[in-house]
């Protein structure tokens, strides 16, 4: 059996990026302080508050929950893997006694009087919530410009989106408000707002995460994900709610990169975010790492995704539009009465379609161990010039592949274009969460010298 202090020490060594791990061992080692650590987040949170990035800030709930943990820590009693850590949840996750707005109108004063479980998970391993992210309403667009509470902004740049839906997830921890967001992903809502942003968003394989609890969108797509500021982090996040201690092991053993297969599909060199991942993609070659062009039909998978979330989404939403449809901002109600057309033959020939793409996907990793794609094909545009149908068209062109068929996907960010943030994706196989964590642990520390 791995002893855990061991992990925690590989994961703080030098060559990561210190943040989640970092704060974890600290307040473990009575260096940091919760009460001070939580306060910092918070600080955070009110320099940056004109980017929106919440919709809650749980100031003095939050506060409180460190002062207890910091009484717990002086008495010694069991402190839990994310024990003090400031992070904030995307605001379709219902939490008890704090508001939980969906980024809606009409949810905007609802409080759940119960948890969604992922949120019990997070307190039992010693979480502090520090506010509810601000999301696209609904989770239903992917540049969180519709809100009830106004447009999460680009830290980069204020004036463009941050994209979505889990926009004000990738602010707050692009901020350092939340060292840890958790958000959803049905289309690419965590790793988009990741690659606009600069931070890393990883959707796991579908059902890792327990789901329960959240507000859905479309729920045989519907994935919990996690925003954070690096590999390292993410992987410790998954043990810390999890409990496999594989996920961390497999970051901290140095992978022998000869022996790793990327495939990636061919690219548009005169788009400026493609032509930079095409040099991405060579700079791993020249690293070592095998690299090898993979064929994948990408618009039957967009296709087939959209039938299945669009027709789900108006199923579920059926009801509340036919009595608040005037409180539905004009993209969201353009989205469902979309769904509204498709028929129960059209839904179960998608769900047909996807049994075959998904087994089409799979056969891919039978030659690669991973996929790299672009995360989002463009920087993150203005949010007064946004065409937003236009935009969700581009935003997932790579992403719904992976919520189609339930695998794996990440977005790393990996530079700048123009000034703003560009996104690796790296697509696995579905359940090889662990094994597409090392592989882009290892692509992470190959890009950081650039």
């Amino acid at each position: 059996m791995i002893d855990e202090r061991k992990v925690l020490d590989l994961l703080t060594e030098p060559s990561f990026r210190p943040g989640l791990v970092k704060v974890v061992d600290e307040v473990r080692r009575g260096v940091a302080d919760p009460v001070e650590v939580v306060s910092r987040s918070l600080d955070a949170a009110k320099r940056y508050s004109h980017l929106n990035a919440y919709i809650t800030l749980l100031d003095d709930v939050a506060m409180e929950r460190a002062e207890s943990l910091r009484k717990a820590l002086r008495r010694g009693l069991d402190r839990g893997r994310l024990f003090g850590v400031p992070v904030s949840l995307k605001d379709n996750i219902l939490t008890r006694g704090v508001r939980t707005t969906m980024g809606s109108r009409i949810f905007q004063s609802y409080v759940p009087a119960i948890n969604a479980r992922v949120v019990d998970v997070l307190e039992s391993q010693g979480a502090v919530v520090v506010g509810k992210a601000n999301l696209h309403e609904f989770a239903s667009g992917v540049s969180n410009k519709s809100s009830v509470a106004g447009p999460a902004r680009n830290p980069h740049d204020p004036s463009r989106i941050s994209g979505g839906s889990s926009g004000g997830s990738a602010v707050s921890v692009a901020i350092g408000s939340a060292y840890i967001s958790v958000g959803t992903d049905t289309s690419g809502s965590v790793r988009i707002p990741a690659a606009l942003c600069g931070v890393v968003g990883y959707k796991p394989t579908y059902g890792l995460i327990d789901i329960w609890g959240v507000f859905p969108l479309a729920w045989t797509l519907d994935t919990v994900g996690v925003l954070a500021r690096s590999i390292s982090d993410i992987a410790y996040f998954l043990y810390a709610v999890t409990g496999d201690l594989d996920y961390v092991v497999r970051i901290s053993t140095d992978l022998d990169i000869r022996k790793i297969t990327i495939g990636y599909l061919e690219l548009d060199e005169n788009n400026k975010v493609e032509k930079y991942i095409m040099d991405i993609i060579s700079k791993l070659d020249s690293e070592g790492y095998n690299i090898r062009r993979i064929s994948i039909n990408i618009e039957s998978y967009i296709e087939t995704q959209r039938v299945i979330r669009l027709a789900e989404a108006s199923a579920i939403h059926r009801e509340l539009y036919r009595e608040y449809r005037d409180l539905y901002s004009p993209d969201v109600a353009n989205l469902i009465e979309q769904g509204f057309k498709y028929s129960a033959v059209d839904y179960l020939a998608a769900q047909r379609s996807r049994s075959i793409l998904t087994q089409s996907y799979r056969s891919v990793f039978k030659s690669v161990d991973a996929v790299v794609t672009p995360t989002v094909p463009v920087v993150a545009p203005p949010i007064e010039q946004l065409d937003e149908m236009a935009f969700r068209a581009l935003a997932t062109r790579y992403t719904t592949v992976a919520n189609l068929v339930g695998s794996p996907a990440l977005s790393l960010p990996v530079g700048l274009v123009e000034g703003l943030p560009v996104g690796l994706q790296l697509l696995g196989d579905v359940g090889h969460d662990a094994e597409l964590l090392a592989i882009a642990k290892s692509i992470e520390v190959a890009v950081s010298k650039t």
